[in-house]
């Protein structure tokens, strides 16, 4: 078996299969890919969560379908955190679940009555 990774290409056409081993060029005219535009988020029409994370967030773009493992991303106060998979409805919505934020014991909140 062989698992190919494709690169980047200068325009959206399809490109045939090329296999570099040992020196020899094999191309494989069966085998076909079709390069299209780079996914693309429009809008989160409620981007807010919790601390704990887990709200579920939809995001709605276009060629949402082609992405493998898309997963929420939050960067706050210099940490990144990872949400898990995000579950790709069409290629117009993916609904993806907020991560929780892991704060650090030593930060104290005072409440004020």
């Amino acid at each position: 078996m062989v698992v190919c990774r494709t690169g980047p290409a200068s325009s959206e056409k399809p490109e045939y299969l090329v296999l570099n081993a040992d020196g020899t060029q094999i191309r494989v005219d069966n085998v076909q890919f079709q390069y299209t535009a780079n996914p693309s988020i429009d809008r989160v029409p409620k981007p807010v969560s919790t601390v704990s994370g887990g709200i579920l967030i939809d995001v709605h773009g276009n060629g949402l379908d082609l992405l493998q493992r898309p997963r929420m991303m939050i960067n706050w106060k210099g940490q990144t955190f990872w949400g898990a998979k995000c579950e790709i409805i069409d290629e117009h919505l993916m609904i993806c679940r907020t991560p929780p934020l892991e704060l650090s014991l030593d930060r104290r909140i005072s409440i004020k009555h």
